[in-house]
């Protein structure tokens, strides 16, 4: 953290770091006051923000960091799960209460694929709008296999 020299404001400036190597984050006042509770030392985060190309090395000036467990139920706009159209009713009681012990705002829709290959979707109801979460998709694929749930971002 260090303070700025206009106005004295608290800003940070921060390295982060991906599989292919590191960068410098400039985190002016006005985006700290909201991101400060999410900048600390080897955290989790995305950062999101633009390029400045103004010195030699490149920098993100970032708008907002978000902790990585929050990503996915900030940015997903649907849920979507994949079926066979053979699915039987009992599969699917239990995929509705699935869905209603994880109230949202995400809308669901199930993509069934037709024996023949052809496939249609349809959207479930409002009231089974989720909040997207890895427990969610867990308990989805532990009943309905594998790779069934998509997010649509």
């Amino acid at each position: 953290f260090t303070i700025t020299k206009a106005k004295s404001e608290k800003m940070a400036i921060m390295g982060v770091e991906d599989l292919t190597g590191e960068t410098e984050v400039l985190v002016f006042p006005k985006a700290f006051v909201t991101t400060e509770k999410h900048i600390r030392k080897d955290a989790i985060v995305c950062v999101k923000g633009r390029v400045s190309l103004r010195e030699d090395r490149p920098k993100i000036i970032a708008n907002d960091i978000i902790p990585l467990d929050e990503v996915q139920k900030r940015y997903t706009q649907a849920i979507i799960i994949n079926l066979d159209a053979g699915i039987g009713e009992d599969s699917m009681t239990r995929l509705k209460t699935v869905l209603e012990s994880h109230p949202g705002t995400a809308p669901v829709y199930l993509h069934f694929k037709m024996a023949d290959g052809k496939r249609f979707e349809i959207s479930v109801e409002e009231k089974l709008k989720v909040e997207p979460s890895d427990i969610l998709t867990t308990e989805i694929e532990k009943l309905l296999g594998d790779g069934v749930v998509t997010f649509k971002t």
